[in-house]
């Protein structure tokens, strides 16, 4: 069992990273490269799916550059602070004789991040009914801490997550957020703020190191990755 190899690229900007990330999926899908999450941070980027309305890009005036993806999902903010998992994972290669599903590799990315935010962070996150992401759900209404979009190609995924840890909100003020705006955006700098706990800046490299296995166990238990986490590595 080879397991869901984890790759850290630093901080890089949007357009050369997701070539990258494309080019790994091609590599997976010639069956010449293993499962992988590419850990990284982007330069600072508004990405939006294609059927996002044009209004929820200008929500306030802004000079961020905005960039059309081939992803589900609607506008969201990239930028620093903010951990990025790209996800290159086989979805037919399923332990148990069980079919590739999308809904819940989804559900998978929203448990792994849930667990290691509860355990790396004493932070109460979860799903959310009807919205796709990671949540803070207490104490007062829901708070979006991750956003998740993927797109499939022949069950091979690519995206992933986005994150924030100690991404500044105003960015997202400045559009609407996956199509939300009944509920805020939060990173884990601010909900340990607003618990009155002191928040201790941490690498990236080293919190993409923490949040693998949690990630690795939760694809695990649907099938999926099939071994223990090896450490992320810089190629």
């Amino acid at each position: 069992m080879t397991g869901v190899r984890a790759a850290y690229w630093g901080t890089v900007p949007y357009a050369p990273a997701i070539r990258r990330m494309e080019a790994a999926r091609r590599e997976r899908l010639e069956g010449k490269a293993r499962d992988t999450i590419f850990y990284l941070e982007h330069e600072p980027v508004v990405t939006y799916g294609r059927a996002t309305p044009p209004e929820h890009l200008h929500r306030e005036p802004h000079n961020l550059p905005l960039v059309e993806v081939g992803r589900g999902g609607l506008a969201t903010y990239h930028g620093f602070g903010q951990l990025v998992g790209y996800c290159v994972i086989d979805l037919s290669v399923r332990e148990g004789g069980r079919k590739p599903d999308l809904h819940e590799f989804l559900r998978a990315l929203e448990d792994g991040l849930s667990r290691f935010l509860l355990r790396h962070f004493q932070l109460q996150a979860g799903p959310f009914p009807s919205h796709t992401g990671v949540w803070i759900h207490n104490p007062g209404p829901p708070r979006k801490i991750a956003a998740i979009g993927i797109s499939v190609r022949r069950w091979v995924t690519a995206h992933g997550f986005a994150l924030n840890i100690s991404t500044p909100l105003d960015a997202f003020r400045a559009i609407v957020p996956c199509g939300i705006t009944e509920y805020e955006t939060t990173s884990v700098a601010h909900e340990l703020e607003l618990a009155g706990r002191i928040f201790a800046h941490q690498p990236m490299k080293e919190l993409a190191r923490a949040v693998h296995p949690f990630l690795c166990e939760a694809l695990h238990e649907r099938g999926w990755c099939r071994a223990s986490a090896p450490p992320p590595t810089k190629p």
